[in-house]
């Protein structure tokens, strides 16, 4: 698991299509494969820069570290 803290580094996973959790303290932890509608750069900005990552964070994971975590309705993780 390797946190996502700046845009830059947002911006790659985005570019490598990566596997990616959202954690997120009101509405629980979420699997998503980038790009994806939910999880774009305003809400990386309002996450980790506006908020300074107080709510969650975002972290690219490998397969076996999302099992059993659930998964993004839109791109189902996949």
């Amino acid at each position: 698991m390797r946190p996502l803290a700046t845009i830059e580094e947002f911006r790659e996973a985005v570019e490598k299509r990566c596997l990616v959790i959202a954690r997120d303290a009101k509405f629980g932890d979420r699997v998503h494969r980038l790009p994806c509608t939910f999880v774009t750069a305003h809400n990386f900005k309002m996450k980790m820069v506006a908020n300074q990552g107080r709510t969650g964070g975002f972290f690219e994971i490998a397969e076996e570290e999302a099992a059993g975590v659930r998964r993004c309705p839109k791109c189902e993780g996949s």
